[in-house]
């Protein structure tokens, strides 16, 4: 047998056997959407996509952080028992398609409904801008926004306008945006409103340097 020939072979089987086991490794680790990711890379490019997946793909977080997170849970795990067994609260009638989110955020966020709250839908999102935009332009002390992917566009510009005003009036502004959800804001927006005096953090910089720290 050729050495090419033999490489070939080695190529093929070891392409094979990396998917067969990424079918059954990574949906255990990953929730199904970035599982589905994963795999579509590793089926066009097996050793590529593997080498790739254990480089970036997998985070083992240090002993202390897991332990820290777990006394988190224990802790609102006390919390949510105290709340639901103050009182009762039932659930408000709403629309189906309302319905959904509320049990949404009870989900992720694992804490029952209280009462003495005001919450409003807002569905659009030229109403939504408006809204923003006029809650910024009345705060006084502080404005705090926590986005995944914030754009500056037409549409949104009102509410980074808005914040402008709010720095010269001396309220303190801050944006915290997801380093790549939101790289394209980073880039361009956030420096000019640096300038204006508006604190802008990317969270969670996709860095080699912050993988390795973090699988360490």
């Amino acid at each position: 047998m050729s050495l090419n020939l033999l490489l070939i072979l080695i190529h093929d089987l070891s392409s094979i056997v990396i998917r067969l086991a990424m079918i059954v490794l990574i949906p255990r680790w990953h929730p199904p959407a970035a599982a589905t990711a994963w795999l579509l890379v590793i089926f066009f490019w097996p050793i590529p996509g593997f080498l790739l997946y254990l480089l970036i793909g997998r985070s083992k977080l240090p002993r202390e952080r897991i332990m820290k997170h777990e006394r988190m849970v224990e802790r609102l795990e006390r919390e949510t028992a105290v709340i639901s067994s103050v009182r009762e609260i039932t659930p408000p009638e709403l629309p189906e398609r309302l319905a959904w989110f509320c049990n949404l955020a009870m989900t992720l966020g694992d804490m029952p409904i209280t009462g003495g709250n005001d919450v409003q839908f807002i569905t659009s999102i030229d109403e939504m801008v408006e809204r923003l935009s006029s809650e910024i332009d009345k705060a006084e002390h502080h404005v705090h926004l926590l986005y995944f992917i914030v754009k500056e566009d037409k549409v949104t510009r009102p509410v980074f306008e808005a914040l402008e005003r709010a720095s010269r009036r001396g309220v303190a502004c801050r944006i915290l945006a997801d380093s790549l959800g939101s790289s394209k804001f980073l880039k361009r927006t956030a420096p000019r409103l640096k300038e204006a005096g508006i604190s802008v953090v990317g969270a969670l910089p996709p860095t080699l340097f912050r993988r390795i720290k973090a699988a360490a």
